[in-house]
């Protein structure tokens, strides 16, 4: 009798301990200021699958992922009206053959990466048409192509964050974009074990001038630093969130975490689900200084997976993620 209570004892001790556990990871970062914001939607025409857009100039420009004719669609602000198109595919002058979106910090201006042709593009929007600024040249890794490049954020004129993706680790480069040199190497403070998978540990990057957030979508992790221009160097700030990855987990059981960010020389703004994809009902976008501190939670009316933001006009655009949209969502955050 005396074993079976023990028993007992010990399994009502682990559902308190395991519940307990629980509530701890559930535990999210208080916010004293909280809104709630409801969507004006705005019907696109053209079915677009966003990789990467910013807002700026009055205009939303947008990297389509799906798009056999054009890569890049650039519309009016606030009406969505479509100006011009840009970009073909090809192997010709001029054309791309792999696309992908640079994170560029230029006023008016957007980039594009093409690994197999091994160059970046900067580009100036103009009201009717999109003019080619520079064009970079990566070196070749391997005799050929470059490194893999899955990211590239702007820090200004010349420096520019290379991230790769590597089996052993994930590397970010701060290179010299005119020279070419690779003047330092970082990694993230969250530091995987070497040749893993390197999908639960995957970041992405925001940055400005001076300071540099990588957002974690399987953890609930965002990392701050700061850019030192003499060294070269990248320093930790804050570590916000924990270190609790996924790893041993299919992958479409994953918690979605930070699905985007953006900021400015004051605010981060970090889009946050925290849910199963299939999950999720509506957004949130938490907002902190460069000092870690919460400033502001956005709870949104919806779920969105990507967010461009328009500080100028205290406005938020934000889409639906991978599948084709016919809406964008518009927040007025003013």
């Amino acid at each position: 009798m005396r074993n079976k209570t023990d028993k007992i004892v010990c399994l009502l001790v682990l559902i308190l301990l395991f519940q307990g556990c629980k509530n701890k990871e559930e535990k999210r970062i208080e916010f004293d200021n909280q809104i709630r914001v409801q969507a004006d939607s705005i019907k696109i025409d053209i079915p677009i699958s966003v990789r990467g857009w910013k807002v700026g100039e009055d205009k939303i420009s947008i990297q389509s992922g799906n798009n056999s004719d054009y890569c890049l669609y650039v519309f009016s602000v606030p009406d969505m009206n479509l100006l011009y198109r840009y970009g073909t595919y090809g192997q010709g002058p001029g054309e791309f053959i792999a696309v992908n979106w640079l994170n560029a910090t230029g006023e008016g201006q957007i980039g594009l990466y093409d690994i197999p042709n091994l160059k970046m593009y900067m580009y100036q929007l103009f009201p009717d048409t999109l003019h080619r600024i520079k064009t970079y040249h990566f070196n070749p890794w391997d005799g050929k192509l470059c490194r893999p490049y899955s990211s590239i954020q702007q820090i200004n004129d010349s420096i520019f964050l290379l991230k790769a993706h590597m089996w052993e680790n994930t590397e970010i480069e701060v290179a010299n974009i005119h020279t070419g040199a690779i003047l330092n190497t970082f990694g993230p403070l969250l530091q995987r074990e070497p040749n893993t998978l390197y999908t639960p540990f995957y970041f992405g990057m925001a940055g400005n001038d001076q300071n540099l957030v990588l957002y974690y979508e399987y953890i609930n992790r965002l990392e701050l630093f700061e850019y030192n221009e003499t060294a070269y160097t990248f320093n930790p700030i804050a570590a916000i969130g924990n270190d609790k990855d996924q790893s041993g987990i299919d992958v479409f059981d994953y918690i979605l975490h930070y699905s985007d960010a953006q900021c400015d020389k004051e605010y981060i703004y970090a889009l946050y689900q925290g849910e199963r994809r299939e999950n999720i009902r509506n957004s949130t976008i938490e907002v902190y200084n460069w000092r870690g501190e919460p400033v502001k939670r956005i709870i949104l009316d919806r779920f969105i997976e990507k967010m461009a933001i328009d500080v100028d006009h205290g406005k938020i655009y934000g889409c639906a993620g991978h599948q084709d949209f016919d809406y964008v969502y518009v927040y007025d955050i003013k």
